[in-house]
């Protein structure tokens, strides 16, 4: 069935740089760029790498970059999430300039990634 063919297509895997180890997008798109694969910077969020694999060859787990807390692997609906927060947090910040008293629940929670982020 020709239609199932895009959907059958393994899709980008997303990083989130870890801003407190690597300070650019380019310098963790340097050090990646030996993997297998193609990899960019995401248009949609700040620190946020796609990695789009010509042929799948090892996990992604077994990097050395991944092991050494270089990136972590976040879909990018829940880096958009994270980015969304934390604009809220800033203008909430800059309205109340103090915000001791706020609480923040992730009801999505998985392996805990966005609140790793935040």
């Amino acid at each position: 069935m020709s239609s199932a063919h895009p959907i059958n297509q393994p899709g980008p895997i997303t990083i989130r740089r870890n801003q407190r180890r690597v300070y650019t997008d380019d310098e963790l798109i340097s050090r990646l760029e030996n993997q297998d694969g193609v990899i960019h910077a995401s248009r949609l969020v700040k620190g946020s790498l796609e990695i789009v694999e010509k042929q799948p060859t090892r996990s992604i787990w077994s990097m050395s970059s991944w092991q050494e807390g270089w990136f972590e692997v976040q879909d990018m609906g829940s880096q958009m999430v994270v980015a969304a927060a934390l604009e809220g947090l800033n203008e909430l910040d800059r309205g109340l300039q103090q915000s001791s008293n706020l609480t923040i629940v992730d009801y999505c929670a998985g392996n805990g990634g966005k609140t790793l982020a935040m």
